[in-house]
């Protein structure tokens, strides 16, 4: 099992890419940047960014996102997903997949600050590692990392060089000085809408989904459960269950769930008197929502359905631990993770045995569309684009008028 979590968690982005054509589920049309233009140069952006070759963002003469799974490889996989729940193997699997553009060349901190503006979230972030430069810099000025180079000098560019663009909606697991625990699981995903009338209706719709209310009552129960392997008991409590909380390009449902680290535990590995933040991350990572549940057995699954392509650091997590004993984590989702050889965006859904594979299949294509768009200069959808979009979340949903209230929008 540890091979598989590693698998999910590893940080160091893996971009293994098959010859699959990413067909968008709008017009058929592949994602392209836009027509190469005459720029200056900034010659100090190029000394603050060596390793990343400083272009606009619209820049790149073919910027084509491939899928790592094609479509039908993708759509394939969630009805073997459907198959072993109706098997009993698993209840509920977050499937992903791999956007790649092996030919885009970007400024990822350009990359990062067009995300913000056309797709902010509250849990945003932007983090670039530069091992080579930072130990060439560290040597040229006199500190002795002579040894520390040696046992570094098999780092290539992909490997050694990377930046995450997250523009992520989903707190992981926040931890306040005084042992108050905090994660809020989305599942549950729909478009916004192009007017407020279609927008109110979307978000309604979404509230009432049977499917996605039971995907975001499972993940909520699992984090539940995990929060209370290191909380005081009866701390645990789901002040906020399948609300909806509207962002820039979707509406999403989202649960809060919270506890209190147990104070009066023995603890062994830190020979101190009750839990701590670090504990808590070992209990409930990875996050729920990049999994399904029950947790062990459905990341054995996606091992086996993702082709053991590790996901990176996409589903992962990032944020801080404080001095003070406090922390805060993200959900590493919709971000892009910029090498010199390549861009990929990580994007999936939640599959239940109310799945249908092409609505899943679209799920996905949206979650990924904000980051691509910012990625490749062209944000915010042509017109024809978004009216067709819109049509696409048009779902079957379940009604119950009798029991689920209106939405508080």
């Amino acid at each position: 099992m540890t091979g598989t979590v590693q698998k999910l968690v590893d940080l160091v982005p893996s971009m293994a890419v098959q010859e699959n054509v990413f067909i968008p589920p709008i017009n058929g049309d592949y994602v392209r940047g836009k027509k190469k233009q005459t720029f200056g140069t900034n010659k100090s952006a190029n000394l603050r960014n060596n390793h990343f070759p400083v272009h606009p963002l619209n820049m790149s003469s073919n910027s084509t996102f491939l899928l790592n799974r094609s479509a039908t490889t993708y759509q394939q996989d969630i009805e073997r997903c459907n198959d072993l729940i109706n098997q009993g193997e698993t209840y509920e699997v977050c499937l992903t997949n791999k956007l790649v553009a092996s030919n885009l060349r970007i400024d990822p901190h350009r990359a990062y600050s067009r995300l913000r503006e056309s797709n902010a979230a509250p849990f945003s972030a932007y983090l670039q590692f530069d091992i080579e430069r930072r130990l060439l810099r560290r040597k040229s000025s006199g500190n002795i990392v002579e040894n520390y180079s040696l046992r570094h000098n098999d780092c290539s560019p992909r490997t050694s060089s990377f930046a995450l663009c997250c523009s992520s909606p989903e707190r992981f697991l926040s931890i306040s000085s005084t042992g108050m625990m905090e994660s809020k699981p989305i599942k549950g995903t729909v478009t916004r809408g192009r007017t407020p009338e279609k927008d109110a209706s979307l978000a309604q719709s979404l509230f009432r989904s049977v499917k996605d209310r039971a995907e975001n009552l499972m993940i909520a129960d699992l984090v539940r459960n995990d929060m209370g392997r290191v909380a005081s008991a009866a701390s645990v409590h789901v002040p906020s269950l399948m609300q909806v909380e509207s962002f820039a390009t979707v509406h999403q449902l989202v649960s809060t769930v919270r506890g209190h680290l147990d104070s009066r535990h023995e603890n062994f590995r830190s020979r101190r008197q009750g839990y701590d933040a670090i504990d808590a991350v070992r209990a409930c990572f990875p996050g729920g929502s990049m999994t399904g549940a029950p947790k062990v057995r459905t990341m054995e699954i996606i091992d086996e359905l993702e082709q053991g392509v590790p996901r990176g650091a996409y589903s992962g997590s990032l944020g801080y631990f404080s001095l003070n004993g406090a922390a805060d984590l993200n959900i590493i989702i919709r971000t892009a993770v910029v090498t010199p050889e390549d861009v990929s965006i990580g994007t999936g859904g939640a599959i239940t045995t109310l799945s249908n594979s092409l609505d899943e299949y679209n799920e996905m294509m949206l979650k990924g569309w904000p980051v691509m768009e910012a990625i490749t200069g062209e944000v915010g959808m042509k017109e024809d684009k978004k009216r067709e979009c819109d049509s696409l979340h048009n779902l079957n949903y379940v009604y119950d008028n009798e029991e689920i209230s209106s939405p508080p929008i």
